[in-house]
């Protein structure tokens, strides 16, 4: 891979590739289960347990999994499309105007990552295309967790379904 193809990402000390194929799925594996066996080795305890610390243990590995999946995924993506240029809404052409920082919140926690910002000069209309390719909107929360905050609060206070999520889900939302 050649170093003028990457650029330090803005969270996690990652580089991302830009406008190059995705690595192969089995790297990406091998990353997962690399960081998975790390997590294994230094949270996993033998010796007699009762029940409730063997489903908290199994709990909190799991949940770590499924963060480290989200963001292998998100940071295997590529974050630009090929080129400069892109084709704007208005039928002219936009800039490829640098990286933008994103932040969302998803059913297994906090994840950032910077993605391709596209301007264009004509109608002035700015846009990231990954946020599209992850079908996001303007605000923090995946569909999937605004999903859940509906649903909790269709049956609960707000503030109950906050913290109910936050209970049963490990969603922290502001009150």
């Amino acid at each position: 891979m050649l170093v003028s193809n990457l650029l330090v990402s803005c969270f996690f000390g990652k580089a991302l590739t830009m406008c190059t194929p995705s690595t192969d799925s089995e790297e990406m594996i091998q990353r997962i289960l690399s960081r998975l066996e790390a997590q294994l080795r230094k949270k996993l305890v033998s010796g007699p347990q009762t029940l409730q610390e063997i489903e908290e243990q199994s709990e909190e590995i799991g949940e770590e999994l499924k963060r480290v999946i989200d963001e292998e995924v998100l940071h295997e993506k590529p974050k630009e499309a090929c080129g400069p240029r892109v084709s704007c809404v208005c039928g002219e052409l936009a800039r490829y105007a640098g990286m933008r920082k994103r932040q969302v919140i998803t059913r297994h926690g906090l994840q950032g990552f910077c993605r391709a910002y596209y301007h264009c000069s004509s109608c002035g209309l700015g846009w990231c295309p990954f946020d599209q390719t992850l079908q996001l909107d303007t605000g923090q929360c995946s569909r999937i967790v605004v999903s859940l905050i509906a649903r909790f609060c269709s049956y609960l206070p707000y503030r109950t379904a906050a913290q109910e999520l936050e209970a049963i889900c490990g969603l922290r939302l502001s009150v």
